[in-house]
């Protein structure tokens, strides 16, 4: 498994952490080993969300309140899911 650079940013902008690259690349992973697969609440978010990305197909992962859009076996990037917006499948 990847991590993009994107999803490093995100996981930075979102934690407020100051470390480094790698060290950010290594908790997103060790995330990402415990998450659950995840799902859209509702079919209106899947298909902004397809419009979003260009059609670009996804999977999601969610963590506590952490969920990881993963392609192509790289994480793109994180969001938080606050507006609880993806459950648990």
């Amino acid at each position: 498994m990847r991590v993009s650079i994107h999803a490093i940013q995100r996981f930075r902008q979102r934690t407020g952490t100051n470390k480094t690259n790698k060290e950010i690349e290594t908790r997103l992973l060790e995330l990402f080993s415990k998450c659950k697969t995840a799902r859209f609440k509702r079919k209106e978010d899947e298909v902004m969300a397809l419009l979003n990305h260009h059609f670009q197909i996804a999977n999601y992962f969610i963590r506590s309140n952490i969920v990881f859009v993963v392609s192509d076996d790289t994480i793109l990037t994180i969001h938080n899911n606050e507006a609880k917006r993806w459950v648990e499948n």
